[in-house]
């Protein structure tokens, strides 16, 4: 897993942050309070994830190595969550409905997800 701190431009209207700058997929997940979305890994895919709102704890395993880490994150203390192919990984939303920003490094494709499940 790799953190990266995100600028911000902040004023009286609030903050601007860029996140994604890359070719692939974006989308988002909205997470309700204590349940977790992921729980799978990834053979050559890289994901990318920034919460946008909320609190989510975010749990990587590196199937390799067997090292696990846990990172807290907000959307009031932006950063960018990289996780590279073969680290399994779950998102779980704390005490707000959540929602995270996910950028991909491919378009997903039903005929070869590259989705493997494994629980954390």
């Amino acid at each position: 897993m790799q953190l990266e701190k995100l600028v911000t431009n902040e004023d009286d209207r609030g903050m601007f942050v860029e996140v994604f700058k890359e070719p692939g997929q974006v989308s988002y997940i909205y997470t309700e309070p204590g349940y977790t979305r992921g729980n799978h890994y990834h053979l050559r895919k890289i994901e990318k994830f920034v919460v946008v709102g909320g609190v989510m704890e975010v749990k990587v395993k590196d199937r390799v190595k067997g090292t696990e880490m846990n990172v807290i994150a907000s959307s009031g203390d932006p950063m960018m969550i990289t996780i590279h192919p073969n680290n399994t990984h779950m998102l779980q939303a704390l005490d707000v409905p959540s929602l995270c920003m996910v950028w991909c490094s491919e378009a997903y494709n039903e005929d070869d997800p590259d989705t493997y499940s494994e629980e954390l």
